[in-house]
């Protein structure tokens, strides 16, 4: 076994865990990651190996191959679960430098790669742009001081794959779901082949609420012109998969947003009236909870809002100077993990609301309509799967504007 030894200490109280970006990967979906690779498979690269979840996998489902992982940190290295084999090679680099990593042979080319690559910001160098230029043509970083480090191993890890090899990794979601990432995503439709993204639960990686999905795919291009999305449950079970148009996964690849495109696709193409198109306005929480807090101030929060009943009575409350909600107006949460599908009429009073909260003002006439939509499935789907956010979710204005109402 090759080793160099990396030396890691802690920052400004930082933990070494979050300094790193660590989420080590959960034994269920270590597997559900391997079972996405398909026979033959002789060589895999791991840049990034933690603690030898995806090793053990690969090792249990593919005996024969051989495993080359890196991974930086000592402590993740001396935890290393997966048996130490022949066929294993733990090296210990950093990934982000490539002129230690080409001094190892063994690293320069692979049928397989895969990683649960890092959740962290990193340096946007020239070698760096070089690299992720190689894999994704169309991403530029020339002009940013930083670039997500799971772009950059993700990117080192494909110009490590030989040409026809098979990739399959851990990513955030917001990479299927951004504007940001419009571009990663047309590029990956374009320059790769047998794609597939499995949308996973929220609650997978213990002490964080970061969402992620696996994505699979293959280093040659293809006439298809779809891909596949799935969702998977926390034991890793894959529970419905649908085929999406490469030309819609570019706008978005997860599951939630395509499932429910194509569950209310005709419904939503006849309705031509839409929240914003009615006249509907919208205004945010002029005060955070903190602020209303310290002036001790009666307010309606995210946390106000009931999880069943669709109104409520906000009795009359001095509002101050901040804005409020009053007898008729909607109320519903812009920013949250479980509350975004919930919506309230304000029956009677009136009362501060924060500015994690959206106050919906439309004719009276079409109150009714209005609550309709947000109550019914359609509703609260809509705003799920237009949803954005890497941890805490949020909806914005335009999105809401956008929403069709139903009749």
């Amino acid at each position: 076994m090759r080793q160099i030894h990396v030396r890691i200490e802690s920052k400004n109280g930082m933990t070494k865990q979050k300094r790193l970006g660590q989420y080590f990967t959960p034994s269920e979906i270590a597997h559900t990651l391997v079972s996405q690779l398909q026979s033959p498979v002789t060589k895999v690269i791991e840049l990034g190996a933690g603690q030898g979840a995806l090793a053990r996998a690969i090792s249990e489902r593919f005996p024969g191959s051989d495993y080359v992982g890196v991974e930086i940190d000592d402590s993740a290295r001396s935890d290393f679960h997966a048996p130490v084999t022949a066929s294993q090679n733990i090296i210990a680099a950093d990934v982000f430098n490539e002129r230690q990593l080409s001094s190892f042979p063994e690293l320069a080319e692979a049928d397989t790669v895969v990683g649960n690559p890092p959740f962290i910001s990193s340096a946007s160098t020239t070698q760096a742009q070089d690299i992720i230029n190689n894999a994704f043509p169309s991403l530029d970083y020339s002009q940013t001081k930083s670039l997500r480090a799971e772009v950059y191993f993700l990117a080192a890890s494909i110009n490590r794959l030989a040409n026809n090899g098979q990739a399959s990794f851990i990513l955030p979601i917001s990479f299927f779901t951004s504007p940001t990432y419009s571009q990663l995503r047309y590029d990956l439709a374009s320059q790769y082949s047998d794609i597939a993204v499995i949308q996973l639960p929220a609650k997978v990686f213990a002490n964080a609420e970061v969402e992620s999905c696996i994505l699979k795919f293959k280093k040659t291009k293809e006439k298809s012109q779809t891909i596949t999305v799935a969702q998977a449950n926390l034991l890793g079970e894959v529970t419905d998969k649908l085929e999406v148009p490469k030309k819609d996964a570019i706008k978005r690849m997860d599951y939630t947003f395509n499932k429910v495109a194509q569950m209310f696709q005709a419904k939503a193409a006849g309705e031509k009236d839409t929240f914003g198109s009615l006249g509907g306005e919208i205004s945010r929480g002029s005060a955070s909870r903190a602020n209303l807090e310290k002036s001790q101030l009666t307010y309606f929060h995210t946390t106000s809002f009931p999880e069943k009943e669709h109104a409520v009575n906000l009795g009359f409350n001095e509002v101050n100077r901040f804005r409020h909600a009053r007898t008729g107006d909607i109320l519903v949460p812009r920013v949250g993990s479980r509350c975004l599908d919930r919506q309230v009429h304000v029956a009677e009073g009136q009362q501060i609301y924060t500015d994690c909260v959206y106050k919906l003002s439309v004719a009276d006439e079409l109150m009714d309509r209005v609550m309709k939509t947000l109550s019914s499935d359609f509703g609260r789907a809509w705003r799920l799967s237009h949803a954005n956010g890497k941890c805490a979710k949020f909806i914005t204005n335009s999105t809401l504007l956008e929403m069709p109402l139903l009749d």
